[in-house]
């Protein structure tokens, strides 16, 4: 399942990539926000991948730099965020990018995102997470070496 968000940003699940649906809506650029080590096997698509729980307890301000970067860098291709299942993490990781390079409002974002989804239901824990860090992502070392110039 793949939800178009905006002209550059897609949301869903891991049978996007397993099914290889992410090729029919022509998406250049993938973030895994899935503890996963699914990866699309092909060498025309940017690949980075923040794992991290559905509670975000492993996610740091310098993920959200990545994700960050990583959408400003690769928004031209259209950017595929994915989890499991496609419910909670990429779609606050979503509104986090959708509030990031548009500059609204994250809470906006999340409804924006959500309303393009009608399986979601993000965590109000992840939310208040990525609330938390939002402040402290800017001057965040990145994992910028994790995507810089790699193809998957």
């Amino acid at each position: 399942m793949i939800n178009r968000i905006t002209d550059w940003l897609y949301q869903g699940d891991l049978y996007a990539l397993t099914d290889e649906e992410w090729q029919q809506h022509g998406i250049g650029a993938i973030l895994c926000v899935a503890n996963t080590d699914e990866s699309p096997a092909r060498s025309t698509v940017r690949y980075l991948r923040l794992p991290f729980n559905d509670y975000g307890e492993e996610l740091t301000p310098g993920d959200l730099t990545s994700a960050a970067a990583f959408a400003e860098a690769f928004m031209d291709r259209r950017i595929l965020v994915h989890c499991i299942a496609g419910v909670n993490r990429s779609v606050v990781m979503s509104g986090y990018l959708l509030a990031h390079i548009e500059g609204i409002d994250f809470r906006k974002a999340i409804d924006i995102v959500c309303a393009q989804n009608p399986e979601s239901g993000p965590f109000p824990e992840l939310i208040k997470k990525v609330e938390g860090l939002q402040e402290a992502h800017l001057g965040s070392p990145t994992r910028a070496s994790e995507y810089d110039r790699r193809r998957c």
